[in-house]
């Protein structure tokens, strides 16, 4: 039995297979599968499992094929698995199957569901949450003893109701959704958000701030220490509000201070979902590879620098084509002193260096000297260099979402945004 499809690439082919899978995981409690590519160039992906026919479970196939540049969802073939009935027994049931999901398809029901993703980061505590456009962010440990050591791992959700076909397919969107939003927030707190890995690590017991014995392996697993959110709660009820008393512009951490949004971070990522398509996946994939920079930069700072003038260079290409970095970063700076030397060491001596040659210009791999009486003017001078590197990347960056993503009113603009 084969349905013919013909459905091109986008929206309504997304739709399609996400109601389809969803009514399979329904009624498949088990299956397997494969994808190829066909002698003809066409590509097919065959599930195979027990399906329920009138009260009794066949095992079929399900065959979907896409045209030779993958992009047309072809036609959808069913036929018996291990040919036990003649298809006039089950040939109805599935055309009704299928029916059914091309009008829900169409009408796009979908379920709301709520969805907590938890990232980590290195310094201060958030000092509260904060409702931003399409999602809530928040510190997940309120019960935090020491908020303020600047070297601490601190946990942090971003909670988002989600309008989904099933639990899987709100899964899959708010992975996605919630670490396009950390990207972003990382750009704007100068914070590398990460995911915690499942390798287990060395660590030392501590009780009332006191070592006890030798290391011993821990799972790097945050688990709440009171009973975890099933649902948006209400604002300010389950913690309180931040302050959005960061500043985008801020180049140290300062001891003593919680970590805070700056109150441009609003206006900037609504602007942001507002804007252009081109601006949009300029300003994304600019803020994913700043977040992996941050996230890189305490062991290679070498790679984090790199990976923060790779982030001005897609962000250049927020018109449409990629600008000379050079000129890009002529009109977003301010009055530095040694800009042309500063370009292009940026782009010689950091990212063409690490990215092309392998190299790590600041030294992770180079011989290190503490105890010499004398400084080493070349190493203090390159220090300096490289200090003005980092500052003048976030400067040029902070400076283009001023000029491209905020607008006046700014400093009226403190409304809490609703989930």
């Amino acid at each position: 039995m084969q349905i013919e499809l013909d459905i091109p690439e986008g929206n309504r082919q997304r739709e399609f297979l996400d109601y389809l899978n969803s009514a399979l995981r329904q009624r498949i409690a088990s299956s397997s599968g494969s994808a190829t590519r066909l002698e003809d160039g066409r590509y097919a992906s065959t599930l195979t499992g027990p399906f329920s026919v009138n009260g009794f479970f066949m095992h079929l196939s399900w065959t979907l094929t896409r045209s030779a540049d993958n992009r047309v969802l072809q036609s959808l073939e069913v036929e018996s698995a291990d040919g036990a009935l003649p298809e006039s027994h089950w040939h109805s049931t599935i055309l009704e199957f299928v029916n059914s999901i091309l009008v829900a398809s169409i009408s796009s029901k979908r379920t709301l569901y709520f969805r907590r993703s938890y990232f980590f980061y290195i310094g201060s505590q958030l000092d509260g949450e904060y409702w931003l456009p399409g999602f809530r962010f928040a510190p997940a440990n309120l019960e935090e003893d020491q908020p303020f050591l600047i070297n601490a791992e601190r946990t942090v959700s971003i909670d988002m109701n989600i309008e989904a076909v099933d639990e899987m397919h709100a899964i899959a969107l708010s992975e996605e959704a919630s670490k396009r939003h950390a990207a972003r927030l990382s750009l704007l707190l100068n914070r590398g958000l990460y995911r915690q890995d499942c390798g287990l690590r060395w660590g030392i017991p501590v009780e009332n701030r006191e070592h006890l014995g030798s290391s011993v392996r821990y799972y790097p697993f945050y688990a709440p220490l009171k009973p975890d959110l099933d649902c948006m709660p209400l604002k300010g009820k389950a913690c309180p509000l931040g302050k959005y008393k960061g500043s985008l512009t801020a180049k140290y951490t300062q001891a003593g201070m919680m970590l805070s949004l700056p109150k441009e971070a609003r206006r900037i990522l609504r602007n942001i979902d507002n804007s252009k398509p081109e601006l949009r996946i300029a300003f994304d994939n600019g803020a994913r590879l700043y977040q992996v920079g941050a996230v890189v930069d305490p062991q290679f700072p070498s790679a984090g620098l790199a990976y923060r003038v790779a982030a001005i260079d897609a962000i250049s290409q927020a018109n449409g084509t990629r600008r000379r970095i050079a000129d890009f970063i002529k009109k977003y700076a301010s009055e530095w002193p040694d800009l042309e030397l500063l370009i292009d060491h940026l782009w010689g001596s950091i990212r063409s260096a690490h990215f092309h040659g392998g190299e790590f210009p600041l030294g992770e791999f180079s011989e290190t000297r503490f105890m010499d009486p004398f400084l080493d003017t070349r190493e203090t001078t390159m220090k300096m260099i490289h200090r003005n590197c980092y500052d003048l990347t976030r400067e040029v960056i902070i400076n283009w979402m001023y000029r491209e993503l905020s607008s006046k009113g700014i400093e009226n603009d403190c409304e809490e945004l609703p989930v």
